[in-house]
């Protein structure tokens, strides 16, 4: 059995790997699910797939904004949480390509953003 430390240690590890790579979160609960969310996931991941990109593309439960679903999070290495609201599979392409390929955020795109160092039009 481990040791509530050893249970610490681990968990900042894991973290510690998390925050080394771009990160997506697609809210995935189920007023989430009935209005797409999971084809949106899937459309993340084929993108980031084809374009050999190091990211993690996890679904996580509501984000807390369910008029704005499906909602994508986006939060690049020491960067700002950045959310993108009613997102289509359509609409994936221009998120990936921007801001996870080229480090750039979707101002007109973007509900708005958390964390220090929010890129201009976003707030």
């Amino acid at each position: 059995m481990s040791s509530y430390a050893e249970l610490q240690a681990e968990a900042a590890r894991r973290q510690e790997a998390l925050a080394r790579k771009p990160l997506v979160r697609v809210g995935a609960n189920m007023s989430a699910l009935a209005v797409g969310a999971l084809e949106v996931f899937r459309a993340i991941e084929a993108e980031v797939r084809c374009r050999g990109l190091d990211c993690t593309v996890d679904q996580v439960g509501g984000l807390g904004l369910a008029w704005a679903e499906p909602l994508v999070d986006v939060t690049l290495p020491g960067g700002p949480r950045i959310f993108y609201g009613n997102v289509t599979p359509e609409g994936v392409p221009a998120i990936v390509e921007s801001h996870l390929a080229k480090g750039q955020s979707l101002a007109e795109m973007a509900l708005g953003g958390l964390g220090d160092g929010l890129p201009p039009g976003i707030a």
